[in-house]
């Protein structure tokens, strides 16, 4: 690994902050995600679980070096141990799988591209993670099949559209702001306005 794909302290401080900070809104978000459970099943948990994954797709698309993505969910999950979330210390599993699959999709771009469709990927990954999980953990194989593939693909869906748009969203609306300019995708964002002034 080259020196410059390194977190440095401040990139590692970022991370941490992410990580806690959407481990707490996670913490309160999971009482929606119950709400979901209660009324449809794993199905509908899965239609908003892609806010879980902004955490490790948004320190990732920030930092863009290699295990930002990792270390932002398991420190999220720690964070919503410590908030209080109703799944309790279960959370810590979770941040491992969602940082991890953010992890692989900018690994599958051979860690070149920190854009949409990197994130795209990564959040289509965290969701086939969890909901294999979840899948022996909270016995699916009970359900009909129909209902299975359901909540997979709308997992999946969640992760992508929920979990990726929303994080470029984010990570964009605050790049522009310069804020980031220490950042990768700050510097990137400014290598562009500079470009369009230019053209």
């Amino acid at each position: 690994m080259k020196s410059n794909s390194v977190l440095n302290i401040r990139e590692l401080i970022l991370v941490a902050v992410i990580g806690i900070a959407f481990g707490v809104l996670a913490a309160y978000y999971a009482t929606l995600d119950m709400m979901m459970i209660s009324i449809l099943g794993p199905l509908g948990s899965s239609i908003t679980y892609g806010f879980f994954y902004v955490s490790a797709l948004l320190a990732g698309y920030i930092v863009q070096k290699p295990l930002a993505s990792l270390l932002s969910g398991v420190i999220n999950g720690f964070g919503q141990a410590l908030a209080g979330n109703p799944w309790g210390i279960i959370t810590l599993i979770y941040g491992l799988l969602q940082g991890g699959g953010t992890e692989l999709g900018f690994l599958a771009f051979r860690y070149r591209r920190w854009n949409l469709p990197s994130m795209l990927v990564g959040g289509g990954i965290s969701a086939i993670f969890t909901y294999i999980y979840e899948y022996f953990q909270y016995s699916y194989a009970e359900f009909s099949v129909g209902y299975r593939i359901a909540t997979l693909v709308v997992r999946i869906i969640s992760g992508m559209v929920l979990g990726a748009l929303l994080t470029w969203g984010i990570g964009k609306g605050v790049a522009r702001t310069g804020v980031l300019s220490g950042f990768n995708l700050g510097k990137a964002e400014l290598e562009a306005k500079r470009a369009e002034k230019s053209s």
